[in-house]
């Protein structure tokens, strides 16, 4: 699913959610439309602002589960990087940016899309900080 700029018959523009099936294009939703270019810019930010309050939420949900019980949830920290870069996505535009910064964004998103893969099949969810504390004590009663 991603956000883009659909230009209509009569002019103005739909902001639009959008998600790719079998190689075709499926509209899901509107967000808005208008002719004005400024407020089409202005609903591409918006979007970009729900993006980084949802980034806001999943990573004071991750600082509150640190505090309490000293593990981070290695899942939540990569679906937030996720977050972020797709929030950069939206934001950018696309045309004013050199072929390096694409390319470098691209391998971004695989390098996470990797990462996250990863996590969810090897089940490693949390990793308990107070895993290197055990295993030092250990080390020390054996001594």
């Amino acid at each position: 699913m991603y956000v883009r700029r659909k230009p209509n018959r009569s002019g103005s523009t739909s902001v639009v959610v959008v998600e790719k099936k079998a190689g075709k294009v499926c509209y899901l939703k509107t967000i808005g439309v208008s002719s004005d270019q400024q407020e089409i810019d202005e609903l591409m930010d918006l979007f970009g602002v729900f993006l980084l309050v949802l980034i806001g939420i999943e990573l004071l949900d991750t600082i509150k589960v640190y505090l309490r019980r000293n593990v981070v949830h290695v899942e939540v920290v990569v679906l937030v990087a996720i977050i972020a870069l797709a929030r950069k996505v939206v934001v950018l535009k696309i045309e004013e940016l050199s072929g390096n910064h694409i390319l470098g964004i691209g391998v971004l998103i695989v390098s996470l899309s990797i990462a996250y893969y990863l996590i969810k099949k090897s089940g490693l969810l949390v990793c308990d900080l107070n895993d290197k504390d055990k295993s030092n004590a250990l080390e020390k009663e054996n001594e």
